[in-house]
């Protein structure tokens, strides 16, 4: 069976971090002004160990946690489709080439290497941070890691709120922000 690594640090701004390891995608679920961030190799395990870490921290702080101003939930993706081989190619000619005034001598190649961006939706209101790099070993994939940045200004969400929001933000960005990365190509 393969090992898993499993850290709790305080950062430096005075932030908590519980990190799970294991094989990516691997969901992460980050709480502000204070920051909670927690990530597990799934979904599930995230939102217990969210769940634990609060109970922990509201125990620990004599039940003294303010509300959070946010929450960002983590996720990671990838899409595999011949057509995006080479996909650092297929990146550049998606995001950079079509912005480029091209010389009259022409330019041999653009390869794209990390693309990051800002995508802001309406009905619902979401904020996606979204960095998108062609996925290692795998010449026709693409690699997204997509923070879901939501206003929170609430109490620390329970295990299960957490879960329900984490299954809600994957299956908005299926739904509402792959189709826009990918361009028509995504699977519908």
């Amino acid at each position: 069976a393969g090992h898993t690594l499993f850290t709790a640090q305080t950062l430096p701004d005075g932030s908590l971090m519980v990190q799970k390891m294991g094989k990516p995608p691997t969901p992460t679920v980050m709480f502000g002004p204070m920051r909670f961030q927690v990530q597990c190799p799934s979904a599930d395990e995230t939102a217990r160990v969210c769940g634990l870490v609060m109970q922990e921290a509201y125990n620990r702080t004599n039940q003294q946690i303010p509300y959070l101003a946010q929450i960002g939930l983590n996720t990671e993706h990838e899409w595999i489709k011949p057509a995006f081989k080479p996909s650092r190619r297929w990146l550049a000619e998606q995001y950079v080439r079509k912005g480029l005034t091209l010389p009259s001598d022409g330019i041999v190649d653009v390869e794209a290497t990390t693309l990051s961006f800002a995508l802001v939706l309406t009905n619902p209101d979401r904020r996606y941070n979204i960095q998108l790099q062609p996925r290692a070993e795998k010449e026709n994939g693409v690699f997204a890691a997509i923070n879901d940045h939501r206003e929170w200004n609430q109490a620390v969400p329970s295990r299960e709120v957490v879960a329900g929001l984490l299954e809600e933000s994957v299956r908005e960005i299926k739904t509402r922000v792959t189709p826009l990365i990918l361009g028509g190509v995504a699977d519908a």
